[in-house]
């Protein structure tokens, strides 16, 4: 995740992802990643039965999950601008939240 973590300095705006070659790596690189993250929620998600990450409300999970799908099976409906402001917006806020599930579970264990 910290691929986008704050932005990045390779892409100061949604269209840097498309504007060059780079961009558009970087575009994929971060996809991949939220892919990823997306496709471990959603298998966390099931195996609990939704009961783990119920216990994090102020992660919108069905959002992460919905990403993550749009990337696996629509990957031509991507939006460089929705990436830009995940990256902007919830990364750190997510990132924060796994932080403390991994506390959590040191704590339990």
């Amino acid at each position: 995740m910290s691929a986008c973590r704050g932005g990045s300095p390779r892409c100061g705006s949604p269209e840097d992802f498309i504007a060059t070659e780079e961009g558009r790596e970087h575009l994929d690189s971060i996809s991949m990643v939220l892919l990823s993250v997306g496709e471990a929620f959603r298998q966390i998600n099931e195996k609990t039965q939704g009961e783990f990450l119920k216990q994090y409300p102020e992660i919108p999970w069905r959002a992460v999950i919905g990403m993550r799908n749009i990337l696996a099976h629509d990957y031509f409906d991507v939006n460089e601008k929705v990436i830009f402001n995940t990256c902007e917006a919830h990364i750190m806020p997510l990132m924060d939240t796994v932080r403390r599930m991994l506390a959590d579970l040191e704590t339990d264990s």
